[in-house]
């Protein structure tokens, strides 16, 4: 394939990626939280991003789509973001509870604003950044290279796994790959990345709006968050979550664009070592979250 990524280039960027973010992000972000955020996704993240297509000789425009949608789909769009919420509360919950019967404390990474201007400031970050820079990343360059190589369901799993493992964060996994599987789903339907940074931003404003309001309120519970509360939580909100999950179905069935289930599409041949840097980097996630957690 002239002008395309290949896998084992894409799987080799997506490692060193892994180990940069893990060490120069975290770094950067100890220093000045904010600060720290916009180069982790404007130069670790995007640029980066742009830096493995300049590289692979291949354009932009192969990889990162920005063709119009329909009103009605990006509204679908927000909709299913915003019933995807319990169920992404609902996995997280499980891998907390996990957590807890394993007797592991609750790890927290983000710090809570002090003032209005920060507050503004992370909103934007972690909110508008985070959606393009993140988007343009495994919806764009990962997805699309995958898709050369797998179907577009096995494409789009497989890139939500790398979306979840490239957080490293072992409390808030599940809820990513979840979310990686709705926006690879939206982005191959509509051909576009728009709705999957829609989503994006609209999950991180929301899930940053609850996480900041939640900080300013002090209850009797604080501090008494422990398995059985975790488990009780869990069985409150799973028939919410399974409602949603119903609901989410039929709106994308609605959604009208690409058929996902070609079965005559050509797709490149692989070979198993092609993956060896991303068992490298599971390794490394799982070093980590043993030394974060345990």
């Amino acid at each position: 394939m002239e002008n395309r990524i290949k896998l084992i280039t894409l799987n080799a960027y997506y490692l060193l990626g892994a180990i940069i973010f893990l060490t120069l992000g975290n770094f950067l972000q100890s220093l000045n939280f904010e600060i720290g955020l916009i180069i982790t996704e404007y130069v670790l993240v995007l640029g980066y991003s742009l830096l493995i297509i300049k590289m692979s000789k291949a354009k932009i425009s192969d990889y990162v789509h920005f063709n119009d949608v329909s009103r009605m789909t990006l509204l679908k769009t927000v909709l299913i973001v915003l019933l995807s919420l319990p169920i992404v509360m609902l996995l997280n919950l499980i891998t907390l509870y996990i957590l807890e019967v394993l007797g592991k404390g609750i790890y927290y990474d983000i710090p809570i604003a002090k003032d209005f201007a920060s507050v503004i400031f992370q909103f934007f970050v972690i909110s508008i950044s985070a959606g393009i820079c993140e988007e343009v990343f495994f919806r764009g360059v990962i997805l699309n290279t995958y898709t050369d190589y797998f179907s577009y369901k096995k494409a789009i799993i497989i890139s939500a796994f790398m979306f979840g493992i490239f957080h490293f964060n072992l409390q808030n996994i599940l809820g990513p790959i979840y979310l990686g599987i709705v926006f690879g789903y939206l982005t191959i339907k509509t051909q576009s990345i728009v709705p999957a940074i829609l989503g994006h931003m609209t999950n991180n404003g929301v899930a940053y709006v609850i996480s900041y309001m939640g900080s300013l309120i002090t209850t009797e519970t604080e501090g008494m968050i422990d398995a059985s509360f975790l488990l009780d939580s869990i069985m409150s909100l799973a028939f919410v979550a399974v409602f949603s999950l119903g609901v989410i179905l039929y709106i994308i069935k609605t959604i009208p664009g690409r058929d996902m289930n070609l079965k005559d599409r050509k797709v490149e041949n692989h070979k198993k070592r092609e993956f060896i840097p991303l068992v490298i980097t599971i390794i490394i996630y799982i070093g980590y979250s043993t030394y974060i957690f345990f």
